[in-house]
């Protein structure tokens, strides 16, 4: 994601980091789950998040939906 800071992270991003966040914090807590299935689903993510990106820089509509831009309305 580069060098950005939290407030200039658009939801999305944002909300990848934390659900990333998330699954490491819960691996990290209970010592029963399998680290096999912790990088599955980070990896998971990762891609997923890739995938994404790509779609909303390729969809300018997608894009706009996906990170809450703000609709100018005129009247």
């Amino acid at each position: 994601m580069g060098k950005r800071s939290i407030g200039e992270l658009p939801i999305f991003d944002f909300l990848v980091v934390l659900t990333l966040g998330s699954v490491v914090g819960a691996d990290i807590a209970d010592p029963n789950i399998n680290h096999v299935h912790t990088i599955g689903a980070i990896i998971s993510i990762a891609i997923l998040q890739k995938i994404i990106v790509r779609w909303k820089i390729r969809n300018r509509t997608i894009g706009r939906l996906l990170t809450f831009e703000p609709t100018l309305v005129c009247s």
